[in-house]
């Protein structure tokens, strides 16, 4: 899909004679303005989504050896399989959702001999306060940063349920490889009426870990994505841009600016643009305004 893409948006700079073209696929954050943008972006296979906050688990009691299930402050119940790590007062489940993705030190153990293959090693369960449930849109799943060859990342996929039987594939995760926070996974749930989540065990191995998990709720309101810059040596007079995205029941729109984001002017994919009516400058910037659930796939854009 994304190389169809991008060979739309160069058909579209050869037919009206664009030089200078940008294309981003969206496999990192490397093109966008994590400044401008707005704070709860992230990026899940590939497409740019927004979410509506961090559904907050910390603050609570339990998680540990003597209380092996935690109960967040407000009332999700997190339950482990295997019991909880206990050679040590730093390996506790709480510290799956202290805000810290580094070090040993806030990291929850899981024994690979407790916990076979195939089977859940953490439970979410979003009705143990009552009847509430939540409207989930994404999670992330962070891995252990150690060097120690002895303590490798837990490897799985997750599912959710909304009706306390039936469960709904939607998602893995692979830390086998990975030690540091940056290389999380970004889980697409998009889902709403959750009542449980649980993280199924695939890999096999003597101490599996993780050192962060994040619960994002679906939104619905209004979200930006900027592009860093492009500082040009003259100021552009012509624009044309493409993009590939999903509404989801909301909208995606698009604006120029050539005065870094000072001023824009609406622009629409497919139809040339004539910069004339913006305030002058060499510092061109697209924007994207997302509402409700929708994702930004690509986009492309060229200038004369």
């Amino acid at each position: 899909m994304k190389t169809n893409f991008k060979l739309s948006a160069y058909m579209s700079a050869w037919k009206y004679n664009y030089k200078n073209v940008v294309i981003d696929t969206f496999t990192d954050f490397s093109g966008i303005d994590l400044q401008k943008s707005s704070n709860t972006l992230t990026i899940v296979n590939g497409s740019v989504t927004f979410s509506g906050g961090k559904l907050l688990l910390n603050e609570g009691t339990g998680g540990t050896p003597e209380s092996p299930i935690y109960t967040a402050s407000n009332g999700v119940k997190v339950i482990p399989a295997g019991g909880v790590y206990a050679n040590s007062n730093y390996y506790l489940v709480r510290y799956l959702f202290n805000g810290k993705q580094t070090g040993d030190a806030d990291t929850y153990f899981l024994a690979a001999s407790s916990v076979p293959a195939n089977s859940p090693v953490l439970t979410f369960d979003f009705t143990s306060s009552g009847t509430k449930m939540f409207d989930l849109k994404s999670m992330k799943v962070f891995p252990l940063a150690t060097s120690n060859p002895n303590r490798r990342g837990i490897s799985g996929k997750v599912q959710v349920t909304l009706n306390g039987t039936d469960w709904i594939d939607v998602g893995s995760f692979d830390h086998s490889e990975k030690n540091s926070p940056s290389q999380f996974d970004s889980i697409l749930i998009q889902q709403t009426g959750v009542q449980q989540v649980r993280l199924i065990k695939t890999s096999n191995i003597n101490f599996d870990a993780l050192a962060e998990i994040e619960f994002y709720l679906l939104n619905s309101e209004k979200y930006h994505v900027v592009s860093l810059p492009e500082k040009l040596p003259t100021m552009p007079t012509r624009f044309l841009m493409e993009a590939e995205y999903t509404a989801n029941a909301g909208s995606v729109s698009f604006e120029v600016s050539r005065d870094n984001g000072i001023h824009f002017t609406a622009v629409t994919p497919g139809k040339e643009l004539n910069l004339a009516g913006l305030p002058e400058g060499t510092d061109l910037v697209l924007r994207a305004t997302l509402t409700n659930n929708a994702e930004l796939h690509a986009w492309g854009y060229m200038w004369l």
